[in-house]
């Protein structure tokens, strides 16, 4: 009986729970980044000017698999793939207090774009999950050196990570998409000014 174990490289993707949430997979870091304005406007140019890759905010993860192999009788299968896992929302933050009432219409807006990371997180808890499922068992018969083994739970974890990639590109043509959730929510944000009378400089 011989046992193999290694570990994928690390990948890293752009693309978005508290660490107690029961369930989740791996580790969830937020980060922000400045921006600066007085009205929702200004905030709203800020975060084009200064916003990860010219979006709002942003979504990545790193993932690594630490995998061991079990080689019997000329037999190889997968014993156990344990993911290393890290989920990393990147979000705008206003530089200094906001007055009202464009406080208001900043943790409005902050929260519906926090929603709509945290959807693309949940998307990545699913294919974290869904190829531990596919992945589990895995064997290959006349495998001594788990090379075969080895490429069928590689194909698995690149097709599960191009699901992914395709699923949260439809998510985001949807949300943008004039009269979708983000497109109301920008809209909404920027005209604000208009209906609280937030003060123009």
């Amino acid at each position: 009986m011989k046992r193999i174990a290694l570990g994928l490289a690390c990948l890293m993707f752009a693309a978005t729970p508290c660490l107690s949430e029961e369930g989740i997979v791996g580790k969830v870091v937020e980060k922000t980044y400045k921006i600066t304005g007085t009205t929702a406007y200004d905030l709203y140019v800020s975060i084009g000017e200064n916003g990860p890759r010219g979006a709002i905010a942003h979504t990545e993860y790193s993932l690594t698999w630490k995998r061991l192999f079990d080689e019997e009788g000329g037999a190889c299968s997968l014993v156990s793939a344990r993911p290393v896992f890290t989920t990393t929302y990147i979000l705008p933050k206003p530089a200094e207090a906001l007055k009202p009432p464009l406080d208001t219409l900043w943790k409005s807006f902050i929260s519906g774009v926090r929603v709509h990371e945290l959807q693309h997180g949940r998307m990545l808890q699913e294919m974290v999950r869904s190829t531990q499922t596919r992945v589990a068992g895995a064997r290959v018969e006349n495998d001594k050196t788990c090379a075969k083994v080895k490429r069928v739970v590689s194909d698995i974890i690149e097709q599960e990570r191009q699901n992914y990639k395709a699923r949260s590109r439809e998510f985001d043509r949807a949300e943008l998409a004039e009269g979708g959730n983000l497109h109301r929510l920008i809209l909404s944000f920027v005209n604000g000014d208009r209906v609280t009378g937030t003060p123009s400089p």
